[in-house]
């Protein structure tokens, strides 16, 4: 029954990753694409480190409340990394683009836990193991796995085992559980501008101007 409804994910993640591509190739190889984004990973993982390192919440500091979204503060360190993954698209509003998708994740992972929909350790388990057979099933896939995995300094282990499970996975398959739930009960697709949120902090706006 698990694995039904894992395809059943795969089949709806498949349109997000046709979208991902679309977003990041625009004619770029396979390895070009897995290089950015295993750079953005990297990239992320080193804030994320950095953040660990200090407590600070002051002016300036990585752990400062810069906004609010549905009640929940929000880290200047989250949109950050957001807003870094966004630049690899070549946006010209990667701090926008980041805190539409923050809304959109809050106000998911509240809907998920509300509708009890947050996926359990052996759907994200199965979910993952589904990924890696799917990437790896083509040449272009595995093409695409190393460039990410040596961009982002990970080995496959790691990557698959330890990243993917954690920061990836619980959050797609949330996503896509919500998608399954919208569409057998025809709700809405959610707008980022329906959802009650604001920045606050000037040093961010003024860091992306």
């Amino acid at each position: 029954m698990v694995m039904k409804r894992v395809k059943i994910f795969l089949i709806l993640f498949a349109i997000i990753i046709l979208s991902m591509v679309t977003i990041f190739a625009s004619g770029n190889s396979p390895t070009q694409m897995g290089h950015k984004i295993g750079k953005a990973i990297k990239e992320n993982i080193m804030v994320t480190q950095s953040q660990s390192k200090t407590i600070s919440s002051d002016k300036g500091g990585s752990n400062r409340i810069v906004g609010t979204v549905l009640g929940e503060n929000i880290t200047a360190n989250e949109v950050e990394i957001k807003a870094n993954l966004f630049k690899f698209t070549e946006t010209s509003t990667p701090l926008q683009d980041a805190w539409d998708a923050i809304k959109v994740q809050v106000y998911e992972r509240q809907f998920a836990e509300e509708h009890n929909l947050l996926p359990t350790q052996k759907e994200i388990v199965d979910f993952t193991n589904e990924m890696r057979d799917m990437v790896e099933s083509s040449d272009e896939g595995r093409e695409f796995e190393k460039a990410v995995l040596e961009a982002a300094g990970m080995t496959e282990d790691e990557y698959w085992n330890e990243y993917k499970p954690i920061y990836e996975s619980p959050a797609h398959l949330f996503k896509i559980k919500i998608q399954q739930y919208n569409t057998e009960y025809n709700l809405p697709h959610i707008n980022p501008d329906e959802i009650s949120g604001e920045i606050t902090d000037q040093i961010l706006l003024d860091k992306y101007q």
